[in-house]
């Protein structure tokens, strides 16, 4: 593998490892304890800025790799990112919760079969 395709390997690793982090915090914190807990907000905001980080380093990185990926939103990522991040106070909760609940998830599944494709012509993951 190439060294550029070993660095798009690993960012896609690590966004992939952010979406397993998220499956785990769904499976400890429901809608109702989100909105009434002060620290899985922060949790799940910190993993939403975390992944819309790494889609802007993507976007930045590898434009053509994003390009052929449509299904993979690195834009609105990096946008939902700089709301959570810049507009702390005045992000739509519902919005967050729906990002954290049903885009992270779509993004992981459309991500997974990219990663599995690469390990057929490649070979496995990056030690």
């Amino acid at each position: 593998m190439t060294e550029d395709a070993t660095d798009l390997r690993a960012h896609l690793e690590s966004l992939l490892s952010l979406c397993e982090k998220a499956e785990k915090i769904r499976g400890l914190c429901d809608h109702d304890r989100f909105l009434n807990d002060d620290l899985a907000q922060l949790a799940i905001f910190a993993l939403i800025g975390q992944f819309g980080e790494m889609s802007r380093r993507m976007l930045q990185r590898f434009p053509e790799f994003c390009a052929r990926h449509p299904d993979l939103p690195f834009a609105k990522a990096k946008g939902m990112r700089n709301r959570v991040i810049h507009e702390y106070e005045g992000v739509d909760i519902a919005t967050v919760w729906s990002t954290f609940e049903t885009a992270i998830p779509m993004f992981g599944s459309a991500l997974r079969p990219i990663i599995e494709d690469m390990d057929r012509n490649h070979g496995p993951s990056i030690p």
